[in-house]
Order: structure tokens, then sequence, then C-alpha cells
């Protein structure tokens, strides 16, 4: 039976912020009272300092209704604003809506599989795509590249550039690869970057660049291999065994990032960035995906070296994200037409991506609705239609979402990047239409899945 879906509004909620004062009880001046209901009991209760900030917590499932938000009051239809400095007791209304049984919320453990469950099926390693992994960042000098040295100013612009943040003052671009993460995944991937001591390789810049013509990975692969024996922080020598370097326990390190102490822009062609798996003969090593690129690219547009652009794309690969951007030099065409993360570099990554991550929670459509969503970029709310969708990200379907160019897609739908397109400007509807079907293929070593299209 052929089945419509008509999708009606899509409205952009606006939760203004709420300043109140003074606490009521005396005898603790300092101390406020939030009382969190549902249907009219008490579901927990919080205590905080006063002029603090109140931390989110999420509502119990009700059988056929759908949580919406927080509130103040149950009839103004008001969200409680989360960034609100509380100066006083409150209580917060848990608002419920009736489930409309043509369309369901997919719960992450209902989830099938990530990124993460199809790189393990291949026996290959990626970031986790949640949680708090440590990821080594090397700085590299060759010793026959004199123009840039990562002395203790230039090293601690790369801490700035995978670790700072702008709110308290330790990044002064608008994000760091940290920052960028936490707020893309919504708070569920927290990347600590572990800046190793400067690596000043046996090779020089020259050959390794040899290396790199003569095979995919030859001049990345000596380093890995170089570095894995002899690498330090803080003057002692790196365990790779260490737990700390393995969040998901698969006995890989769950990643690692090489920049190179070229910034010529002529040169940087020789140090092009890109992420690859280690194949090498050392099979003592075990190392997931590892991206790599010239210093060049901390500066493409940030006269202080602290432009995140390509290290956020390649570290997207690390948790193994594709190329958007179409490779083939027969076609202009391209599914996002550059305009995203893994396409062009710029804006947010898209409502297909952070699915398929795992950070986001989409409306399943089964028959002909009405779905209010709010805001991509802050929500990570988004409607999928298809009849053979699986409950994952790799099947064929529609996905929806309202892109505003706000959050992390506001930089660069205001500032034109170099040498790309303006990211979108105006709020609307973006609507992808995703073939992500894995197939399955078998040999006398392994069976594996593999990823065959993204349209």
């Amino acid at each position: 039976m052929k089945r419509s879906f008509t999708i009606l509004c899509f409205n952009l909620l606006i939760t203004s912020s709420l300043f109140v004062s003074g606490c009521n009880n005396s005898n603790y001046q300092n101390l406020c009272t939030i009382n969190f209901y549902v249907e009219n009991t008490i579901y927990e209760t919080k205590k905080i300092n006063k002029g603090e900030k109140l931390s989110y917590i999420e509502a119990p499932k009700i059988e056929n209704k759908e949580f919406k938000y927080w509130t103040l009051d149950l009839n103004s239809n008001t969200e409680f604003n989360f960034n609100t400095i509380v100066e006083n007791d409150l209580n917060l209304y848990a608002y419920y809506v009736d489930s409309d049984s043509n369309y369901i919320k997919l719960e992450q453990d209902d989830i099938r599989f990530t990124y993460d469950d199809v790189y393990k099926s291949q026996y290959t390693g990626v970031i986790p795509s949640i949680g708090n992994p440590n990821i080594i960042v090397v700085p590299v000098e060759f010793s026959d590249q004199t123009s840039y040295k990562f002395n203790s100013k230039n090293l601690n612009t790369l801490n700035a550039l995978f670790n700072g943040n702008k709110e308290d003052n330790t990044n002064d671009y608008r994000e760091s690869v940290r920052s960028f993460y936490k707020k893309s995944s919504y708070g569920l991937l927290d990347i600590n970057f572990i800046i190793s001591d400067v690596y000043k390789p046996t090779i020089t810049s020259r050959s390794f660049v040899s290396y790199e013509n003569r095979e995919d990975g030859g001049g990345t692969y000596k380093l890995i291999e170089e570095f894995y024996n002899e690498g330090t922080i803080n003057d002692k020598k790196i365990n790779f065994n260490d737990s700390i370097y393995d969040l998901n326990n698969d006995k890989y390190v769950d990643g690692i990032w090489f920049v190179y102490n070229n910034i010529s822009e002529y040169d940087a062609q020789n140090y092009w960035p890109y992420v690859y798996w280690y194949y090498g003969n050392d099979s003592t090593i075990n190392i997931s995906a590892y991206g790599n690129c010239s210093a060049y690219f901390m500066y493409e547009d940030s006269s202080i070296g602290q432009d995140y652009h390509t290290f956020v794309h390649e570290t997207g690969h690390m948790l193994g994200l594709n190329d958007y951007y179409n490779s083939s030099i027969d076609s202009q065409i391209g599914a996002c037409g550059g305009l995203d993360m893994m396409d062009q570099n710029i804006g947010d990554h898209d409502a297909f991506s952070k699915f398929s991550l795992g950070w986001t929670s989409p409306y399943i459509v089964k028959d002909e609705c009405e779905i209010t969503l709010k805001p991509f970029s802050t929500t990570g709310e988004s409607i999928i239609v298809g009849n053979e969708f699986n409950n994952s990200a790799f099947s064929e379907y529609f996905i929806i979402e309202f892109y505003t160019p706000t959050n992390l897609n506001e930089l660069d739908s205001t500032n034109k990047y170099p040498n790309r397109t303006l990211y979108y400007s105006k709020n609307g509807v973006r609507i992808f239409h995703i073939d992500a079907r894995l197939g399955k293929f078998s040999n006398e070593y392994n069976s594996s899945f593999m990823n065959e299209f993204l349209n």
C-alpha cells in the first residue's frame, strides 16, 4: 500500500532568558532549591549555588506521551532556558504531549549500530564517537625545515587550536577542535587532545615526501614506527598499551594526529591533510586512524594559527565519516554542493553524519503526521521518512533538518572561508536523500560490512 507523508510545519522556538533574584530560605542564603515535577509529583530535587546555571536532566519516559521540555508554567508553552542564571528557588514542570502513533522518536538504545560498529566489523578502529577519548597530537619537527619551529609559543598555539575554549580565553578563534565536537555532538563527545613532546624524526622532510609519493602512507608509516618506540609526553616514554588511550577497549590506540613544521603554502601540497590507518610491517603497533597535515593549515583563516576547519574535517574522518564531495574529475555534481563540514570544511556536521555517530534521536515517520522541529544546530532534532528504514543510519531514507545559521554554522554563514562558498545565511529546511546501505562480503580471512553509497 502506498503511503503519503506530510510535514506540515517547522517552527523556530525561541526561549528568553530568565533572571530572578533572592533565595527564599534565609538559612541557606547561597543555595537554591530546584524541584522537577512530573505529573504533579516531585521527580527530582537539586540544590545549586546562587548565581550558577542549572544542569539539564532527562525526563522519564511515559507511555503514550512525548516529552517536549521543562517549563516554569505548564500553561505558558514556554521552554525553560538552562542558560539562565539561577538566583531563586524554582519549580520546573515536565511538559508532555500525547504521542502521535504515526511517528515515533528513535531513542539512543534503539539505534542498531553506528560508524564505530561498522569499522569494528572490519577489524579497523576509529575514535569513539561518544565519551571522553584521549588523542595524542604530535608536533613533528623535521631538521631541514627551519622556517617554523615548535617553540613554546607555537606549542601553546597548537594546544589552543585543539583544546582551547573561547569562553575561558584559551582560544581566540571561534572554536577549537575539542569545543567544536563537544557542541556538534550535543555534549556526547569531549575529546581530550594530549600534546606530546616535540618529535624530531631521523628522516628529513625530503625523505618523508619521497616515501609518501612512493606509496600511500609510506612516510607516515616510518614516523609512526619510530614515534611508537620513542615518543614521549613530558619527557616520559609513552605507554601505548595504557587504557587511557583506548576508551572503547578494542585494543587499538584511539587516534594520533601528526602536525608538521611546514608553514609554506607552496610546500603544504607535499603535506596535504589526510587520514589513514596503519598497515605497516610492525605487528606490535595497534593504532586506529591517524591524521596528519602541515602546520600551514593552522593559519589558513587565522593569523594566530587557530583555524580549526581542516582539523575538524580530518578528525571527522578519524571518527569514521567519509568525504561528501565528488572526487571524480569528470563531474562537478556533489551531494552537499560544498556546504558541509565533510564537504568543503565549512559549517557544522549534517543530520546524517550526526545520526551515524549516535548523537541524535530522529523522529521516524510511519504515516501522515505533523511534527514541529526546533533548530538542528542546537537540538539535533530531525525527521526520517523511508519505507525500508532499519533503525540505523545505514539504510535508505530521507532525513530532514531545520537549518539555522547559528551556533557552529554562524561563522561560515557570515564570513566566507578562503576559497569556499558562503554557507547558508538564512533559515530553511534541508532534506537529504541517504543511501548508505551496507554490503556484506566474505573471504577466507573474515566476513565484514562496508559502506556502499551516500547520496
